[in-house]
């Protein structure tokens, strides 16, 4: 009873403010472990969807910034010289040649898409360094906390990108500083939230929650890209601006609202491996059977005697500060975790392919697709960016369910990163032909491209994070999810900055070349995993029962394996 007393006070009082609200009212809820999970699945995933809403702002607004022009040689003061101005015309009067759009400096001159580049490279090189620091610290600090912090601090600098709108800013560096601080604080999110995903959710369907969970990408990306695009062709500052006041209240919101830790709320922690007391169940069990049939009964003074209280006491105090007082693992002793290398270098190139699409998509759309002799808008272009993260959230489902069906990871992700290769070929030559090329492909290439990604920044974070070797160090979480993730962010750096350089200097088709090869090679760091995974279900198969439906399933699943990966 001192037990269950001493840890109900503790839940109490580091639950979240609003948490202990709500408890203090007399109502009581039946299936309290069920709801609270579903509550902070659907908490978690509004709160990585909004960091993904306020990422996606940017790639909407380039249109507005570097628009497409007959000579992007010329600023906007040279196009309007050009018009008939004097040579120091005013820029809030300039009046622009009918075959250029205005842009906004230093984005609208011939290294425009230079500079945008950069833009997106500061940020996800921020993002990705940071990443490191952030799971170290995330395994050290209250969860919700930490998370609350990034939250506040991405709303406040996604709304400061759209301040030089209103104050006529058009200073490069003012841009490159806001990312910069504005991919630190982004890098709070992942893996926090991965974490608190960890602690709640056992291994049990782990692939497909996590799959429909990580839906929150796509979901967000597409509410990322409908809010500026109602902006951006009058008043693109408020494109971040509204973006970021939403991330600010969900920051409030969730510093009241969200339970990191099941024990927290007093709900039962999710299982990753049997837990002590099953064990020491078995072996009392084990050592009933092994003892003898006739044995000396212990004294009842001796059972009952003040020295025993006081032992058992003892005992249970030091088993409750051991409970209380998890030891986080260092970064060098997660690397060593096995898989954890292979998946980080193959969702480097994963995430190379899926941020390039994330940020200039709607660039593409808006250069290359032609009907009827017109180009689309920049706010069609943003609409017809999220068939893409359509695509991505059954991707990932679909992953997520073939994982937990054929008990494997990297299988079904060699799978969909192969076939991502053809896909492209196919979005290169026709995306641009017609509306319903560039809506199918487009969703087509999302479902391939971010099936394996949400796979692995996800469910396999969270299963390395619980591997075997740590079972008696389960504080690896968002280590392990920032050692993934960030060096996938690292790969998505590269990518859009590639992107710039590639498609200013050259053409699309390059750029699509540089996808392929990307993609080719994740699923290259992934061979080993999968002849491994291969070798394992192989010699599963042949000590399974002799039950032939057993034996039916399992070799349906092991041609799956084969086929899928030749």
């Amino acid at each position: 009873r001192d037990r269950n007393r001493a840890l109900m006070t503790k839940s109490s009082s580091s639950s979240p403010v609003g948490i202990r609200l709500v408890t203090a009212s007399p109502c009581r809820v039946a299936n309290r472990d069920y709801i609270y999970r579903a509550y902070v699945l659907v908490f978690t995933f509004l709160v990585y969807g909004s960091f993904h809403m306020t990422r996606k702002a940017i790639s909407v607004v380039k249109t507005r910034w570097n628009p497409e022009c007959t000579n992007k040689s010329l600023h906007n003061h040279e196009v309007a010289f050009q018009a008939g101005l004097d040579a120091d015309g005013n820029s809030s009067t300039l009046i622009y040649n009918s075959s250029c759009e205005a842009g906004w400096y230093p984005f609208d001159g011939d290294r425009g898409s230079f500079y945008l580049g950069v833009l997106d490279t500061v940020f996800l090189f921020a993002y990705a360094f940071a990443m490191f620091v952030s799971g170290h610290i995330g395994d050290r600090m209250n969860l919700t906390y930490f998370l609350t912090i990034g939250m506040l601090g991405t709303g406040i600098f996604t709304g400061a990108l759209g301040i030089p709108y209103f104050f006529n800013l058009h200073s490069l560096w003012y841009f490159v500083i806001v990312q910069l601080i504005g991919g630190v604080f982004q890098s709070v999110g992942w893996p926090t939230v991965v974490a608190i995903m960890t602690k709640w959710f056992g291994k049990g369907n782990r692939g497909l929650i996590f799959g429909i969970w990580n839906s929150h990408t796509s979901v967000g990306n597409i509410v990322g890209a409908i809010i500026p695009a109602v902006f951006v062709d009058t008043n693109w500052g408020y494109a971040f601006i509204v973006p970021g006041l939403m991330m600010v209240v969900l920051g409030v919101l969730t510093f009241l609202f969200l339970p990191s830790d099941p024990e927290q709320v007093s709900v039962t922690p999710a299982q990753h491996h049997p837990t002590p007391e099953a064990q020491v169940h078995v072996q009392h069990e084990e050592r009933e059977e092994r003892a003898p049939l006739f044995r000396q009964s212990p004294s009842p003074m001796r059972i009952h005697g003040r020295e025993d209280i006081d032992d058992m006491q003892s005992t249970l105090s030091q088993e409750l500060q051991a409970k209380e007082k998890p030891q986080a693992i260092g970064f060098i002793q997660a690397l060593t975790i096995p898989g954890v290398i292979e998946f980080s270098l193959s969702l480097f190139f994963a995430k190379l392919v899926a941020y390039t699409f994330l940020y200039w998509l709607p660039s593409y759309v808006k250069d290359t697709l032609v009907v009827d002799g017109k180009q689309p808008t920049d706010q069609e272009a943003a609409d017809l960016s999220t068939f893409f993260d359509v695509g991505g959230i059954g991707g990932g489902i679909l992953v997520g369910f073939l994982a937990d069906r054929m008990g494997m990871n990297a299988v079904p992700c060699i799978i969909m990163q192969l076939l991502c290769i053809p896909a492209l070929v196919v979005y290169n030559r026709f995306g641009g032909t017609s509306y319903g090329f560039c809506i199918g492909l487009s969703f087509l290439t999302g479902f391939l491209v971010n099936g394996p990604y949400c796979l692995i920044t996800t469910a396999v974070s969270a299963d390395l994070a619980t591997h075997d070797v740590l079972k008696d160090n389960q504080e690896a979480k968002a280590t392990v999810a920032a050692i993934i993730d960030g060096t996938g962010s690292i790969g998505a750096a590269l990518g859009p900055l590639l992107t710039g350089w590639i498609s200013g200097s050259w053409d699309w088709s390059d750029v699509f070349v540089l996808l392929m090869l990307s993609c080719g090679l994740a699923a290259v760091f992934l061979l080993r995993l999968v002849v491994k995974e291969i070798k394992m279900k192989w010699e599963r198969w042949k000590y399974v029962s002799h039950n032939s439906v057993s034996r039916v399933r399992s070799v349906y699943v092991l041609l799956i394996c084969v086929l899928g990966t030749l």
